[in-house]
């Protein structure tokens, strides 16, 4: 579908917000706009760049730095799509028995993007064959954070498929 111009839809979010009675979505949208404009304005340094690692990384992981480098030294119009996926997330739920091939899931035990109970729900609701890993001391990015205790399990699991 065509995207809609920012402006316009800040526009009626913002009508949304002033009315009475305001919805979760349009309030939801409120802020992840405000987020995504402050961005703009400053990239992802400060606050904003904070917040985003606290969501990807363990509170302890080392690479944090890097990754807020490599941030940082990007255009942050390019952005974009990036904060539509992060914000304009489908439930898909429904459809996750139509996947029918075997899956491996990695899941860090401090992610607070995606709860540890949620991640298995959703690989239960799988129509396959599912390994469930749950990776210690990891948030949401366990292969960049603890990819020695990733990449075995995935390699043993790759080989599987080769048979």
């Amino acid at each position: 579908p065509p995207r809609t111009p920012r402006f316009f839809f800040l526009l009626i979010v913002r009508r949304a917000r002033s009315s009475e009675g305001v919805s979760s979505y349009a309030s939801d949208m409120y802020k992840r706009l405000s987020l995504y404009e402050a961005m703009l304005e400053s990239g992802m340094a400060g606050p904003l760049g904070e917040t985003l690692a606290s969501f990807l990384f363990a509170p302890d992981h080392s690479g944090v730095d890097f990754w807020r480098g490599k941030w940082n030294s990007r255009n942050p119009e390019r952005w974009a799509d990036g904060t539509e996926c992060l914000f304009e997330r489908d439930d898909i739920d429904d459809r996750l028995p139509e996947i029918k091939c075997p899956a491996l899931i990695f899941h860090g035990d401090s992610d607070v993007s995606i709860p540890l109970e949620r991640g298995k729900r959703m690989a239960e609701l799988l129509g396959s064959e599912t390994q469930f890993i749950v990776v210690e001391g990891a948030g949401h990015t366990p292969n960049l954070e603890k990819s020695e205790m990733v990449n075995p399990p995935l390699i043993e699991f790759l080989e599987t498929l080769r048979s």
